[in-house]
């Protein structure tokens, strides 16, 4: 059923969110687990099981992953989804049973240990970044001058390659293969932002979509 999941999450990055390159897709669930779960699982190891799954290989995910899957797919958690699909009837095996019992106990010790960890230890151990002006940086955990949910697990690739950016008609905005070079979504003021890399908005949270004719028409270089 992981196989399953997997491979319906990257179809529908594909069909709403119009990415196509893999990578890519893989890049972009992987910020949308790590926004949605407040855990970090790398786009290399998506890419690894997706390829396994399209291979027809049984996979394995944890708990985490598949319910920030299971949630981009419209689904409350995995449990959710796995019962849409079997009928409404989540059956387990009694050694799947064991062993999913045993996970949702270590992923309830785990993540007790996180929020103590993040509200009362003032961690050091973790790495935090928070969006500043016009790009992710690096800070130390301070509950009195960030809010928690400003405060996002220090991940190097927004902090390197993530930017907001202006725009004008002299822009290239698209690479020699026709792949997309920015992305874009509005912000609280109802106003379009645009950025060097795909993702999430970093103040509301919603899916970046990638920049086309029209949007370039409509707001960069408008008749």
């Amino acid at each position: 059923m992981y196989s399953q999941l997997i491979l319906d999450a990257f179809e529908k990055v594909k069909s709403k969110e119009g990415i196509t390159v893999k990578t890519n897709i893989s890049k972009f669930l992987s910020d949308y687990i790590q926004e949605n779960t407040n855990t970090v699982y790398g786009e290399k190891s998506l890419r690894n099981k997706h390829n396994k799954a399209v291979e027809g290989d049984s996979i394995n995910l944890k708990l985490f992953v598949a319910n920030g899957l299971s949630k981009y797919l419209g689904f409350d958690n995995y449990h959710d989804y796995y019962r849409s699909h079997n009928n409404g009837d989540f059956k387990l095996t009694s050694n799947t049973t064991n062993k999913n019992s045993k996970t949702l106990i270590i992923g309830g010790v785990l993540a007790i240990l996180f929020i103590v960890g993040v509200v009362f230890l003032n961690s050091d151990s973790n790495r935090w970044m928070v969006w500043e002006n016009d790009r992710y940086v690096e800070v130390k955990f301070d509950t009195k001058k960030y809010n928690l949910n400003q405060l996002k697990i220090y991940k190097s690739d927004r902090i390197e390659n993530f930017r907001q950016v202006e725009l004008n008609c002299d822009s290239d905005f698209f690479n020699e293969d026709g792949s997309v070079r920015y992305w874009y979504g509005k912000n609280k003021n109802k106003e379009i932002n645009f950025f060097s890399s795909l993702g999430l908005h970093p103040l509301t949270g919603k899916t970046l979509k990638p920049i086309t004719n029209y949007i370039i028409n409509k707001y960069v270089c408008p008749n």
